[in-house]
């Protein structure tokens, strides 16, 4: 889950851009009994100290990402039959001068999950290509 914080929508005027911060879902938190350490980095602990999930880019240089101990997260999954997906799709649009000078599309999209070993493995990808009138 990420939380979008900028400068307008919250009227804090002593931030000049967007603060993004990636939090565990309600339901992970739950699960995985995470508490938040402090109230000054994105980083979620189990009841034995032991850090499961953080955003490092609260305290460290570098972009926004969702951290998380990958064995205790497998062995979650398990343990609730549940399965890890990734879905990821686009598409690439091509206009000429005009609105109607439409050139054509690709537009694409694939599902990963974690196989039995714990790696990303490529389930079904799908590339679709639709062309303009000439």
């Amino acid at each position: 889950m990420q939380l979008n914080i900028t400068a307008m929508a919250s009227r804090d005027y002593s931030i000049e851009e967007t603060i993004r911060i990636y939090l565990p879902a309600p339901w992970l938190v739950a699960k995985l009994g995470l508490k938040l350490v402090d109230g000054r980095r994105a980083v979620y602990a189990n009841q034995n100290g032991d850090t499961l999930f953080k955003d490092p880019s609260i305290s460290e240089d570098g972009p926004s990402a969702a951290l998380i101990n990958k064995k205790l997260f497998i062995e979650m999954l398990e343990k609730e039959k549940l399965s890890a997906v990734w879905i990821i799709a686009g598409e690439k649009g091509g206009y000429g001068q005009k609105d109607q000078d439409f050139v054509g599309r690709r537009v694409h999209s694939s599902v990963y999950q974690l196989n039995k070993i714990g790696n990303v493995e490529l389930v079904k990808e799908k590339f679709e290509l639709e062309l303009g009138k000439k």
